[in-house]
């Protein structure tokens, strides 16, 4: 009978007539996420441009901070080594004046 295929004919001229919003949904969010990865390998680029010294080889400003810190540390890694040689040489005067009295 006509009468049972007209909905079948029914579906499919809807089927392309309208597109299936799934699909559609799906475009947008592979072209959201397209988008999202150039912009990652952008910052990728930047960033090994930065590591690699095509970019002077620090952040602007980094450089500054960085070597301010480094002098701060071995300004203060002096500190401890003197710091460290005169418990040292208190020590091992100590340790002499210890053996001197159980010699006695």
């Amino acid at each position: 009978h006509p009468e049972s295929f007209a909905p079948a004919l029914a579906a499919k001229s809807r089927a392309s007539a309208y597109p299936d919003p799934k699909a559609a949904a799906t475009l947008a969010d592979v072209a959201t996420l397209q988008a999202a990865l150039q912009e990652r390998n952008i910052e990728i680029q930047r960033l090994r441009r930065i590591v690699d010294g095509g970019d002077g080889g620090t952040p602007p400003g980094g450089g500054d901070v960085r070597d301010q810190r480094l002098r701060e540390l071995a300004r203060k890694n002096r500190a401890l080594v003197q710091a460290v040689g005169k418990e040292r040489s208190s020590n091992a005067a100590l340790a002499g004046e210890v053996a001197s009295l159980k010699a006695k």
